[in-house]
Order: C-alpha cells, then structure tokens, then sequence
C-alpha cells in the first residue's frame, strides 16, 4: 500500500504552479516595458537608428520583436508600430536600376544584412496581415526582393554584404536563408535552387568537430557562426543530417556550459550570437530547450535596464529588438520559428 504524500511535498506540488505563475508574470511584464521603450524608440517615419549604416536592418529586427508580441498591422497593443515600420521599409525598395529589388537605404556599406533581416520582417508579417491594404504591396516588394537574392547568390551558394560582390560568408547567407524559407511559408514564389545550394554551403563550411566557419575558404569556427549555420539548415528543411547534429554537439558543449553570460560575451556579437542559437534550441524542444533557456533568460532580466531597454554596441534598439525575440520565443508567434 502507497503512503500518503508528506506534508512538505504537498506543499511543494501546491507551489510549483505559483512558481511558474510568478515566472511567466515577470518575463510578461518584462516584455511589455521593453516593448513600450521601443515604441518610444521608433523615428516618425518608422526607422529605428536613423543614423546607424545599420538602421534598415535594424528597423526589420525591432518589426521581428512587435510580430513576436503577436502584434500585427491589424491588431494589438504595437499595430500602428508595426504598421510604421512595413511603411517605411516598404519605402526604401529600389524600384529599378541594377539594385533594383534591394530594400536599402542606398548608402550603406554592407546593405546586404538590412535586405536579409527588412524581407525576413515583410515576409513573416505577409503571412498574418489578413485583409491588409499592405497586403499586396509586400507581396509585390517581396517577388522583387527574392529576385535580388537570386541575382546576388555566389558560385558557391553564399551572399555577401553587397549585392553584385559574387562572393559570400556565414553571417550574411543566413539572413538570406532566413528570409526566403519565410517568404516560401508565406506564399511567395521561391527559386527551390537558392536554398538547396546555400545548404551546401554550410555543410562546406563546417569543420570535423562540428563547427561552422566564417566561409567555405577560410576563417575559424565560432559558437555564433554555428548556430547561424545550424539555423540555415534548419530553415532550409534539413532537419536531421549528420552535419545538424555535429552542429548541435559543438553548440551544446559551448552554449550549455555558459554557466555566467557576459553582454560582451565570451565570442563577441552577445545578442547576434543568442538571437541565432534559441531559434536552434527553441526547434530542438524538450530538456536541452530549457537547460539552455531558463538560465539566459534569468540573465536577461536582471541586465534589463530601468527604462525598459537592453544596450548594445549597435544602440538599445538593436539590443532591445534581438533580446525581445528571445525572449517571446515561447509565445510562438513568428511562423519561422514555429515547431
């Protein structure tokens, strides 16, 4: 006969949903201060870092976070922010010339990254706008901008920081891969080839311990461009080759026994690197989801800062905007990153 349950362990099955009730609470409201500082964050025109080389891409990163809220053009408490900025990255298509497709601010050095991350954005709201009066103006910006990646694809199936480069590397290709794999889950007409032949790229680049390198050529493996790499495949459909699961090895002996994070981290590139491995980590689900999980996100919210933002050497808004989709991962809003 079973003994009954001692006091302390009913008391202990009694707190754990209170635990987790405080726990949800707090990253809930977490998110809604970060989410309001980057409301405040947002230029009249819809930008965010207007004087940074990087403001396209960042403006893409902070429409990601609001999406990742559940936020669309047609609902929520951030709409008319994501609202603002499709408009504005909308805008910043180049209609014609031999840029034309390339969603650019036309002074950038590296204007490859704001491409990746602005389609990435237009692609994932494409997908949830309904009825939207945008609808088919992003479509339409999104045809082209798929035809840019086409044009722009190197010889060895990678992209570069400029469109007519022909040359590649790691942390580009995957804001390309990103994007496409979201505008085929919308409906956009996709060349099959781009991603097949980026996925070879990655496999090309990786290392016999299972790391990822900066290129097919040269350029050492670090725990960021693996998990970037890890995130290619994975959004590339390849879902169980021997090379995912050496990446996952090399990313597991480096990312799970962080037992302290630093903002500069360890390899440099902290919100880059985390934006990339808890897409891997979320898609991997189960135990190794939440040993990597719980304890950034403790890291997270104690380096929050008291206006509601996360800094960054790219500005708040770029630190804000990655943390925020970290942290919402759980909500699961971004179809790209559904499991």
């Amino acid at each position: 006969m079973k003994s009954a349950p001692t006091l302390l362990a009913l008391v202990c099955l009694l707190a754990l949903p209170r635990m987790q009730l405080q726990a949800d609470e707090a990253l809930d409201q977490a998110v809604i201060d970060a989410l309001d500082r980057l409301a405040r964050l947002q230029s009249r025109d819809g930008s965010f870092e207007r004087n940074s080389q990087y403001s396209i891409a960042i403006t893409g990163m902070c429409g990601l976070a609001f999406l990742a809220h559940g936020d669309t053009i047609t609902r929520g408490r951030y709409a008319e922010n994501v609202r603002r900025c499709a408009t504005y990255l909308l805008s910043r298509s180049q209609e014609r010339g031999p840029r034309a497709g390339l969603i650019s601010r036309g002074q950038e050095e590296r204007p490859m990254y704001g491409h990746g991350y602005a389609s990435l954005f237009l692609a994932e709201l494409y997908g949830q706008t309904g009825s939207s009066d945008l609808n088919e103006e992003i479509k339409e910006k999104l045809q082209a901008a798929a035809e840019r990646m086409r044009q722009s694809q190197s010889f060895d199936g990678g992209w570069y920081y400029t469109p007519e480069a022909n040359d590649d590397e790691g942390s580009v290709t995957i804001t390309q891969v990103q994007s496409l794999r979201a505008m085929r889950n919308a409906g956009i007409q996709v060349d099959p080839d781009m991603i097949e032949r980026a996925t070879r790229y990655v496999y090309r680049s990786q290392d016999p311990d299972g790391g990822i390198r900066y290129t097919v050529r040269n350029g050492n493996a670090t725990p960021i461009l693996t998990a970037a790499g890890a995130a290619v495949l994975l959004h590339a459909g390849d879902y169980d080759s021997p090379q995912l699961r050496k990446a996952f090895e090399y990313m597991d002996r480096e990312f799970l026994n962080q037992r302290t994070y630093t903002v500069g981290g360890q390899w440099g590139h902290f919100h880059y690197g985390h934006f990339y491995a808890s897409q891997v980590y979320f898609q991997r689900g189960g135990d190794v989801w939440e040993q990597y999980y719980e304890p950034l996100r403790e890291f997270l919210l104690r380096e929050q800062q008291p206006n509601g933002g996360w800094s960054s050497p790219y500005g708040e808004a770029y630190g804000t905007s990655l943390t925020l989709v970290v942290l919402q991962l759980p909500y699961n809003y971004l179809p790209l990153t559904e499991r």
